[in-house]
């Protein structure tokens, strides 16, 4: 299983799509810095709202679908997937060292966000950051994560079974939009598990703190078993060559 693991992130090192995820993300952040750099009365929570919303909502939903896609779907296009199945391992540790892989990408892509967005308000901003205002948006990436994290067993089920990134790609703008709708019907947000990563956001704006709801406990938990069985069973009773 970590043997998958490493030859995972071995491939990724060389993949152009980690790179360019990176690239977008310090692009993202640039171009932030840059149209606000003559907001003289911009505070540390308005600064940093903005790129966490947009990573949360929807760019994350785009990046580690195509990115699990490109994880998977890699296999069939170039005709590697006979040899992988091949080798004295079970498919459940070659689907668990994928699923790694995958998170490994977002714990990548949040943490260079959040170096990226603190960097640039240390230097955009008059004020200094306090400890509340750090340990608040460390909390929210971590729950975000998590929910990220929820969501992987759905990707790598969607790519299995397409085979196809420019599908996944397709799909995952479709998700992406849909959430974006989201964001402006409040009471609709809870029932969609591609809305979990912004929910300690939409808190933490309306309340002030972070607040984790039972009901968002509950959809989370069902929509990672649920996903988890779907991929287990597609990866254990399908002929996937």
């Amino acid at each position: 299983m970590l043997n998958v693991f490493y030859c995972e992130i071995l491939k990724l090192k060389k993949s152009f799509l980690i790179w360019l995820m990176i690239f977008l993300i310090f692009g993202l952040n640039l171009t932030y810095f840059l149209t606000r750099i003559n907001d003289s009365v911009l505070g540390w929570n308005a600064y940093i709202l903005n790129t966490e919303m947009i990573l949360f909502s929807f760019l994350g939903i785009i990046l580690f679908f195509i990115a699990t896609g490109h994880i998977i779907c890699r296999e069939y296009t170039e005709k590697t997937v006979s040899i992988l199945y091949t080798y004295p391992i079970s498919r459940i540790k070659i689907f668990i060292g994928k699923c790694l892989a995958i998170v490994f990408i977002i714990l990548l892509i949040y943490t260079l966000n959040f170096l990226f967005v603190f960097g640039g308000g240390i230097l955009l901003l008059k004020e200094s950051v306090t400890s509340e205002i750090l340990l608040l948006h460390l909390k929210m990436n971590l729950y975000s994560i998590i929910f990220q994290t929820i969501l992987v067993p759905i990707w790598v089920l969607i790519s299995s079974i397409s085979k196809s990134t420019p599908l996944c790609a397709i799909l995952a703008s479709v998700i992406a939009g849909s959430n974006v709708l989201l964001l402006s019907f409040e009471n609709l947000q809870k029932y969609s598990p591609f809305m979990l990563p912004f929910i300690p956001l939409a808190t933490a704006v309306k309340t002030g703190e972070i607040n984790i709801t039972s009901n968002n406990i509950l959809l989370a938990a069902c929509t990672f078993l649920f996903a988890i069985i779907l991929c287990l069973g597609y990866y254990l009773k399908t002929d996937i060559y």
